[in-house]
């Protein structure tokens, strides 16, 4: 059997960083994986690495060896993860994972608690929600915004420290080049959760606690690669890992956003990574945000949308998964009651009958039944 080795953990300071790396070989290549923060205490051992191969090692069928100390928490934490993935996806192996140094590590008393933080729906809904237990907001550089953008990077941090500011918090800034080597084995979708793992037990030191923003909720889950059955297994002593906000949907989230003004105001939401701009006005995401938002009446007051929405280019994303229907229907069900905005409401209403058209999954009422049936009544062109 092939084999991931990591090796070489080596930790580096300097007046403005601190960085920890290791060397990962295949059979043919050496690559190196780093994490770099502000100064202070990062984790010694080579926790960090174990989520950031695990996933690499099931995809090649290589054993996952670690030469260096690593905490015998974090490889019963692996054991878990493979059990949960190999069922999601058979093309998975389960892999033997080989540590002559493992140990285990006194427990330490910290009070700060993080959360993962991009200043998008998900983040802010966390933040919201948990606002009297968060210490610190947690920013990756090399996970939405490539480590080659750096004047993005600059543009888009300098808002996330004066929001962070604003609250009376800190931000934790972190640059790392894990989503960089585990691109080369996974894909993105199937990664991200074990890379904020990995950036968690780095940054285990300092934090008892992470809360780890939903994507979707409950009603819609499917094996992801962030999961509410899947990123608390990668928690162990050193550190809890929690997946937050599966209780609520991208319009829920929205709607319980509305009225907050800090996250109104420094929503950033847009895939397309425009340069001095924080949202394009123009994706499929930015247009649905911008939509949900009027839908709450808070669009006038979103200054991350430059561009007034465009429902001519909102007709040309009508929602086919299940979960994009639900946030039709209620959007569409919140301009209803308000009434006072005709053309939002048959632009909704024109997208679901689009998206149900082309939607090969049974439509959103028969998945969702009365719930669905109660927002939208007998509505039908």
């Amino acid at each position: 059997m092939s084999s991931l080795r990591i090796s070489t953990l080596r930790e580096a300071r300097s007046s403005d960083h601190v960085q920890l790396a290791a060397t990962v070989r295949d059979e043919t290549a050496a690559h190196e994986i780093w994490f770099r923060t502000a100064p202070g205490p990062v984790g010694a051992l080579a926790d960090p690495f174990v989520p950031a191969v695990l996933f690499p090692a099931m995809r090649t069928a290589s054993s996952m060896c670690v030469d260096a100390p690593v905490s015998a928490a974090i490889l019963r934490s692996a054991q878990r993860v493979q059990q949960v993935k190999a069922v999601w996806d058979p093309s998975l192996r389960i892999v033997p994972i080989e540590a002559e140094h493992a140990v285990t590590p006194a427990r330490e008393t910290r009070g700060a608690v993080g959360a993962f933080f991009s200043g998008g729906v998900d983040s802010f809904y966390t933040l919201k929600k948990h606002r009297g237990l968060i210490t610190h907001l947690i920013f990756v550089h090399g996970f939405d915004i490539p480590l080659q953008r750096q004047g993005l990077y600059e543009d888009v941090v300098v808002e996330l420290r004066r929001v962070a500011r604003g609250l009376g918090l800190e931000i934790l800034e972190v640059q790392t080049n894990v989503r960089s080597f585990g691109g080369q084995y996974v894909s993105w979708d199937d990664y991200h959760g074990a890379a904020m793992a990995a950036v968690a037990h780095f940054l285990s030191s300092r934090f008892a606690k992470i809360f780890i923003p939903s994507s979707f909720a409950y009603a819609f889950l499917f094996p992801y690669g962030s999961h509410p059955g899947l990123d608390p297994l990668w928690g162990s002593e050193s550190i809890e890992l929690v997946h937050d906000g599966c209780e609520a949907g991208r319009f829920e989230k929205i709607e319980a956003l509305a009225a907050w003004d800090v996250a109104v105001r420094n929503l950033r939401v847009c895939w397309q990574l425009v340069e001095g701009k924080r949202n394009c006005c123009l994706c499929r995401k930015c247009l649905w945000t911008m939509a949900f938002l009027r839908a709450c009446g808070a669009l006038e007051h979103a200054g991350g949308f430059e561009q007034p929405l465009d429902l001519m280019a909102l007709r040309q994303h009508p929602p086919r998964r299940a979960d994009e229907q639900a946030r039709f229907v209620q959007a569409l069900a919140a301009v209803e009651r308000r009434g006072d905005d005709p053309e939002l409401a048959e632009c909704l209403r024109e997208g679901l009958e689009r998206g149900r058209a082309s939607s090969p999954a049974r439509s959103l009422v028969g998945r969702l039944g009365g719930s669905v049936r109660r927002l939208w009544p007998g509505k039908r062109r």
